[in-house]
């Protein structure tokens, strides 16, 4: 096969191509048929050494005598082409057109050429180029053909109504069509006119902004306005998975336009930060979950909660801030090297009252597994330790803060000025978190009387804290909402401690 080269080439009359019209005996019917010119038979034979050219005429179109009907057969009638004389559709081999020509009655070759002038847009009107749809279009042909049987397109002028599927046809009202092609069309000059623009900046940028950028400063990427609601439209409402990069790209241009978007239209942005609330919300408790459910060590919570403070926070009656994690209470400074350490160190945010919250597992067993007396269960030796523990470390952090604030306030001078009050120990608040709600009732008597009784520390478990995260997410979703639905939470038991034997070191 030689080397193909398709400058295209379209034989007419002059060129050899003949059109032939034949009625049948009676006469209700006609057809022109294509006979291709000798000189696009050598030149398809020079592309393509197999070709053969057909032994009878290829019939183009056919249609009754009174012009009620016309049936056209496109054909690629382009002899540069490898499709030549080949149907032109993978499917549809017909185009039905039904009520274009009330006055037309067909005689001959030129009376149908005639015909095929007053076509309306969209069609192919000359006769030499194989009839059909015109190429900018062609879309709406290879939508049909997704559908299974189809083989012949039928548009009606003067119907109306929707499209529907009778027998082989796809039958369409030529309103619905004209529409359809009109739309089309405009996508197609809207991206023919984006992409000469794209093309434009990047030649500026490429060719001129090298020699002169100070007189030629680099464009990059056109914006055109609306082009995201042009590109993704009511896409994102029905559920549209964005692309990763789409995703992180709306998010920073979301974050970026924030304030302008406020200013302009305050109620979308309210609307905006309780989606995002909401949706955090709802992956903060599944995660939690499952976390609760899971056995992780102390030091992977602390991380955890350092990360999520705002759940901290939910154990306070008034608004605090995560002060420090791993503070130190009786050293040098609140992040440096100290005998007594508390998990997290929070601060008030209106008088910088300072509360100190010691964290345990879920698995924390927080009541001894005999009973003491009469149902009654003793605290285990792990909460009253945790309790004790955090009880020190306020202690510690009463008798050392004089010296620690004054650290802190320096340091802040020197290094950026601290955003809120200084930290205060007027009266440390002591919180411990550990286990899950007890099981039986005589564990949650024993447990509610226990925690009731302290007057310094509020004991709160993880499924507490849980069930505070559903309450706010419930309040996001329905502010009118009385009713709270209490998470269950399967959490797995630590395992006994082996009693240490002969020789067993504790």
């Amino acid at each position: 096969m030689a080397r193909r080269y398709a400058p295209g080439f379209v034989a007419t009359e002059k060129d050899g191509a003949q059109l032939h019209f034949a009625t049948n005996q009676k006469g209700a019917r006609w057809q022109v048929e294509y006979t291709p010119a000798p000189q696009a038979v050598t030149l398809a034979k020079q592309y393509d050494e197999k070709f053969v050219a057909p032994k009878k005429p290829i019939k183009l179109i056919e249609g009754d005598r009174d012009g009620e009907c016309v049936i056209l057969h496109p054909h690629t009638l382009d002899a540069s082409s490898p499709n030549f004389l080949q149907p032109k559709y993978s499917k549809l081999a017909t185009i039905t057109l039904e009520g274009f020509a009330f006055w037309f009655e067909a005689s001959d070759v030129p009376n149908v050429e005639a015909f095929l002038t007053d076509l309306p847009a969209g069609f192919i009107k000359d006769i030499y180029h194989g009839l059909g749809l015109n190429y900018d279009i062609r879309l709406i042909i290879e939508t049909i053909e997704k559908l299974d049987g189809v083989t012949d397109l039928h548009i009606v002028k003067g119907a109306k109504g929707a499209a529907s599927v009778i027998g082989a046809s796809y039958r369409t009202p030529y309103a619905l069509f004209d529409a359809v092609r009109r739309d089309v069309g405009r996508v197609h000059e809207k991206a023919l006119g984006a992409a000469r623009v794209e093309k434009v900046a990047r030649l500026h940028d490429k060719l001129l902004t090298p020699i002169d950028a100070e007189t030629y400063p680099l464009i990059g990427r056109p914006y055109r306005p609306d082009a995201v609601v042009q590109a993704v439209g009511d896409g994102l409402k029905h559920g549209l998975a964005l692309s990763p990069s789409d995703a992180d790209l709306l998010v920073s241009a979301t974050a970026g336009m924030i304030r302008e978007v406020g200013e302009r239209a305050p109620a979308q942005l309210l609307k905006l930060n309780e989606a995002v609330e909401t949706v955090t919300l709802e992956a903060m408790i599944a995660h939690m979950r499952a976390r609760i459910a899971e056995s992780h060590s102390e030091e992977n919570w602390q991380r955890f909660l350092t990360e999520n403070a705002f759940i901290l926070r939910l154990a306070f009656g008034v608004p605090v801030l995560l002060f420090q994690g791993q503070a130190t209470v009786g050293g040098r400074s609140y992040g440096g090297s100290g005998d007594k350490r508390s998990d997290f160190l929070l601060r008030a945010a209106s008088t910088g009252n300072l509360s100190i919250v010691e964290i345990k597992t879920p698995q924390t067993e927080l009541l001894g597994k005999k009973e003491y007396r009469g149902g009654i269960h003793a605290p285990s030796t792990e909460l009253s330790g945790a309790i004790a523990q955090v009880l020190d470390q306020r202690w510690q952090l009463q008798r050392n803060n004089n010296q620690l604030a004054y650290d802190y306030r320096r340091q802040m001078s020197a290094d950026a000025p601290d955003r809120g009050p200084s930290p205060e120990t007027y009266a440390i608040q002591c919180v411990v978190i550990a286990g899950t709600s007890p099981g039986s009732l005589n564990e949650q008597k024993s447990f509610e009387l226990y925690r009731n009784g302290l007057t310094d520390v509020l004991v709160l478990t993880y499924d507490e804290l849980l069930t505070k995260l559903r309450a706010l997410l419930e309040l996001l979703r329905n502010p009118d909402a009385t009713e709270l639905v209490v998470p269950t939470v399967t959490v797995k038991k630590p395992k006994p401690r082996r009693k240490p034997g002969p020789g067993r070191r504790r």
